[in-house]
């Protein structure tokens, strides 16, 4: 692969996006949920590259975010619920010294958990 051993070698991401959450059905046996927002996203590159070379990319890097997505809510207990949700975080793109498609990159999270309710 031409190029390649420019490539920063990893990077991390951070993302910070309060939004909304759209629940359809609150009081169901399954309770699906939208959910949008936008805020902050950071990218902190390596400081070398695959070759093992110092990296030329600044080692972090700012840019706006976007979420969507949607999942569902499982009631287990009153207090206790199931959560199985997809999201989808769009940003400008890392500094990763190749040429790439020009706009920004879509980071897909698929994750699953507990929902502790307090109060009520």
């Amino acid at each position: 692969m031409t190029g390649a051993p420019l490539l920063t070698r990893d990077f991390a991401s951070l993302y910070l996006t309060p939004g909304i959450r759209l629940k359809l059905n609150p009081k169901g046996r399954i309770q699906p949920f939208a959910t949008l927002g936008a805020g902050y996203a950071l990218y902190e590159q390596s400081t070398t590259t695959l070759s093992g070379a110092l990296n030329s990319a600044p080692r972090h890097l700012s840019r706006g975010a976007f979420q969507y997505g949607g999942g569902l809510d499982i009631p287990i207990f009153k207090w206790v619920s199931l959560r199985g949700e997809i999201r989808d975080f769009y940003t400008g793109l890392p500094a990763l010294n190749v040429n790439t498609i020009r706009g920004g990159t879509h980071n897909v999270i698929v994750s699953g958990g507990f929902v502790l309710k307090f109060g009520k």
